[in-house]
């Protein structure tokens, strides 16, 4: 209990003893105790008890959020491995036709992010959480039904865009619950649910087809899993942002482009599209070159090690974030990234293939959970949802322009000259960066030093 610096009541009279003011009291020789009696006045809490409640980081609303999005990220990268295979058996369609359920998928989603972006600071977060949560189940449950190719493709825009509503707005959520001085650590935790599911999502997919030598199985089991956040939406309590007005100076000029996406963190974004770039080439082609080199059993760890990196390191680099700054970690990531790519460029071995999966864990994961960060940190609350559909949309079109791009001039080049040359991207990415973000920090550290 506090202890207030209160005088002795009175014996004499009916009137209680009113405590003098220490401004309006010029005898008072020492004024300062009775100022350290306002941090009672909640409930008798001490100020110290109050920062430290702010500093909590494992809540009950941010463990649900975390849930919510283990079961969203794990249902992406199921079907993100096995739907081509999927359309390839049940149609009878060559690999590049049944690969538009794929394409068709991402498209939606990042025209889904573009012009659903700050409908979603509208709506509401906790709104926008169940709008996508049950277009996302409704799209699962929907496989099971007999449909033509046409009709999947229809489907699978729709599901698109429910993952792109689902994405945008849990991570804008989960930073409502993350305190201000733990954010890279709090974004760290969040964002390796995402990790975990981009090894654990495909080896699930993969064994259970194998066990079963059917689609059924995995589409219950992806079912379930669509169905599982409806425990985290029953509980989880999400604060209503205050709403920019309608006819206040900056609503009035947002039109346009400026009105779908986030223009403050276009910069950490663009630099982030040229990391998710470069790894496109890694998820399109690694497979193929790995056969190519007689590694086709090593290959399949690949993934696996990759994003055991990132659900290792991410928690720790965001800790140092927190305290160092992005600019102590995010200069090695660019490294990694390069280095990942020579790797890949003169690999001769398995254990030479799995050392380049763990770098190219540590560029590609850990940059995008800094990134994140930033863009957490740095971005109004009320223009959350906009700013993270503006993030996703970056990584998306990475990861679909990319394979296009390397594509082109992998054939001429071959597969190990290619990689060699996207190793640039390594410290070009890094010079960006710096010029745009990184020198900007440097110059807020020395004048809080």
């Amino acid at each position: 209990m506090c202890k207030r610096n209160l005088a002795p009541p009175r014996t004499r009279g009916a009137r209680p003893y009113r405590q003098p003011q220490p401004h309006t009291d010029p005898r008072n020789r020492n004024p300062a105790p009775r100022v350290q009696a306002e941090p009672c006045a909640e409930g008798g809490a001490r100020k110290e008890g109050t920062e430290m409640n702010r500093q909590k980081l494992w809540s009950a609303n941010y463990v649900l959020l975390l849930m919510y999005n283990l079961c969203h990220s794990l249902g992406f990268y199921i079907t993100m491995v096995v739907f081509t295979g999927y359309c390839s058996e049940t149609f009878g369609l060559a690999p590049g036709v049944a690969s538009l359920s794929v394409t068709v998928y991402v498209l939606a989603a990042i025209a889904a992010r573009l012009l659903l972006g700050k409908q979603l600071d509208r709506w509401g977060l906790k709104t926008s959480l169940v709008i996508g949560f049950v277009g996302n189940l409704i799209c699962f449950l929907l496989f099971f039904l007999p449909m033509s190719f046409p009709a999947l493709i229809a489907v699978r825009a729709v599901h698109g865009v429910a993952m792109a509503i689902q994405s945008g707005s849990v991570s804008a959520a989960v930073v409502l619950f993350i305190p201000s001085d733990r954010s890279g650590e709090g974004i760290g935790y969040f964002s390796m649910m995402t990790a975990l599911a981009t090894g654990v999502g495909p080896l699930i997919s993969i064994s259970v087809i194998n066990a079963f030598g059917s689609y059924t199985p995995l589409f219950v089991f992806m079912a379930v899993i669509a169905a599982l956040p409806a425990i985290a939406l029953a509980f989880v309590r999400i604060p209503q942002l205050p709403q920019r007005a309608e006819g206040d100076r900056e609503s009035r000029e947002e039109r346009g482009l400026s009105s779908m996406i986030q223009v403050s963190i276009l910069p950490i974004t663009f630099v982030l599209f040229l990391v998710f770039l470069a790894y496109s080439s890694v998820v399109t082609y690694v497979v193929s070159y790995a056969g190519e080199l007689g590694l086709s059993d090593a290959v399949s760890f690949f993934f696996v090690v990759y994003s055991a990196v990132g659900f290792i390191f991410r928690p720790i680099v965001g800790k140092r974030v927190d305290r160092k700054g992005e600019n102590s970690v995010i200069y090695a990531c660019f490294a990694s990234l390069a280095v990942a790519f020579v790797l890949l460029a003169f690999v001769n071995s398995a254990p030479m293939l799995i050392i380049a999966a763990a770098f190219t864990g540590f560029g590609v994961s850990i940059t995008q959970s800094i990134m994140q960060t930033i863009m957490a940190r740095d971005t109004p609350k009320h223009e959350l949802g906009r700013a993270n559909s503006t993030f996703f949309t970056s990584m998306d079109l990475g990861l679909g322009i990319g394979p296009m791009l390397v594509g082109a001039f992998m054939p001429v080049l071959g597969f190990g000259t290619s990689y060699l040359f996207l190793a640039f991207i390594g410290p070009i990415a890094a010079a960006l960066y710096y010029f745009m973000h990184g020198r900007k920090q440097e110059g807020k550290a020395l004048q809080e030093a």
